[in-house]
């Protein structure tokens, strides 16, 4: 899919009531302060930051606003609040999901309702149109999904279609919301890798939401950082994905090694030098969410040495596991278990008598947690899997979740109701050690 625009379409949104153009473009403070968006075609900007900082609400303001606001320019010197609505749909575009997740209607109505703005005149112009909306629904490698009903799909098929719909309008800019969050790691690659390819061949300008340093530092030439609502840096991924940056907008203590060669990037948080009390049972925890607070707790008041599995350094859990001086396998906010970090898990396991599966939220970021747990039963360990009554789904990952509970379940894992059931378990279990010895 090829365009003849311009090479160099900009878009730059000053708040305080100032224009520029591609020729004129506002100095760097004003830029991080005032929140100038520059955006080239063939190239990717990344929005970052903590939760709460503001990337959502910054996507859906430009989204919603852009059309009107008067401060709005593009490289042809045309504001964008005296465009028609036709021409606004050719200039930007965004893949959101609100409002479609029940979308009863096929694949390829669905991409095609978004030609709407054009479609008017003969049925030729029409047909026109439907070409042009199965073009994009083959650019995205959909085309086996055109009669299906969109509701019907899977996560990541949803976001193909969604692109596909946003640049069947043939944008000059595209932003998209969070597009791979809740995917596993090989459907996230797919998708940045044509979103990436759509960028150099349409050529369109994309701004898209990220929480993943990985994948900004392969797939972004820019990379914005916001703090409530506010760029506070902004740069290539050379410049902004460093341990200083990151601990001043995450405020997160971690190492950053680069692979020139692959050109990729690793964070790493910095090995917590914590060390496991020998009085007690070992005891391993799996949780997040929060899931685990109390019972940590309760576990350190009974005497037992315990340690905690993989955690994001945003977690609820970590910060109770660093509150109380546990042991605590950490990873980076935002990503997927890395090999790494799994091994780490694994070797607590290995060194714990009693492996404790609490209800925790199981997304493609976490998924290994519950791997782990199968592990060690397989290695023969005591395994205990907390579930309270009327306790709700934990999947957040299409019945993988599920499954993995189900296969403990019917295996030697012991179901539990309380947390009080597990601490006297575990003491019970402690007492027959001594008494052995």
């Amino acid at each position: 899919m090829t365009s003849a625009r311009a090479r160099d379409t900009r878009v730059w949104l000053c708040p305080k009531g100032k224009a520029y153009g591609p020729s004129s473009p506002p100095k760097n403070a004003e830029a991080l302060n005032h929140l100038a968006v520059n955006v080239k075609d063939g190239k990717v900007t990344g929005l970052m930051g903590p939760n709460g900082s503001g990337k959502s609400s910054l996507l859906r303001s430009l989204v919603d606003r852009l059309p009107s606001n008067r401060c709005a320019i593009l490289a042809d010197m045309k504001p964008l609040h005296i465009l028609s609505s036709t021409e606004i749909a050719n200039a930007i575009a965004a893949a959101s999901q609100d409002s479609v997740e029940d979308f009863v209607f096929s694949v390829q109505d669905f991409v095609m309702m978004a030609r709407s703005p054009f479609v008017h005149g003969p049925s030729a112009e029409l047909r026109v149109d439907e070409e042009i909306a199965k073009e994009a629904i083959i650019v995205t490698d959909t085309w086996h999904l055109a009669m299906q009903p969109f509701a019907k799909l899977n996560g990541a098929e949803k976001q193909l279609v969604l692109i596909a719909r946003a640049i069947s309008l043939r944008p000059k800019l595209l932003m998209l919301d969070e597009t791979v969050v809740y995917l596993d790691a090989d459907d996230k690659g797919k998708i940045m890798d044509l979103l990436r390819k759509l960028s150099r061949t349409m050529p369109l300008s994309l701004i898209i939401v990220l929480h993943e340093v990985d994948l900004a530092a392969k797939y972004c030439d820019e990379i914005a950082f916001l703090d409530q609502g506010t760029v506070v840096a902004m740069g290539a991924p050379n410049q902004m994905l460093t341990a200083n940056v990151l601990r001043d907008v995450y405020g997160i203590d971690v190492t950053v090694n680069r692979d020139p060669t692959a050109h990729m990037i690793s964070v790493r948080p910095r090995v917590s030098h914590t060390t496991i009390h020998s009085k007690g049972i070992r005891v391993h925890l799996l949780c997040g969410g929060g899931t685990g607070g109390p019972l940590l707790e309760a576990l350190q008041r009974s005497g037992c040495s315990v340690s905690v599995g993989v955690l994001s350094m945003f977690d609820s859990d970590y910060e109770k596991a660093i509150e109380l001086g546990v042991p605590t396998v950490a990873e980076v906010p935002f990503s997927q278990v890395s090999q790494i970090a799994y091994s780490e898990n694994l070797k607590l396991i290995a060194e714990s008598e009693a492996v404790v599966v609490l209800p925790f939220p199981v997304g493609p970021g976490n998924l290994m947690n519950l791997k782990a747990a199968a592990t060690a039963l397989q290695w023969g360990k005591k395994v205990l899997l907390l579930r309270p009554e009327g306790c709700p789904s934990v999947d957040f990952v299409g019945g993988k979740a599920e499954a993995f509970i189900s296969d403990l379940v019917a295996s030697s894992v012991v179901e539990v109701r309380t947390v009080e059931e597990i601490v006297q378990g575990l003491l019970k279990r402690d007492d027959l050690k001594e008494e052995a010895r």
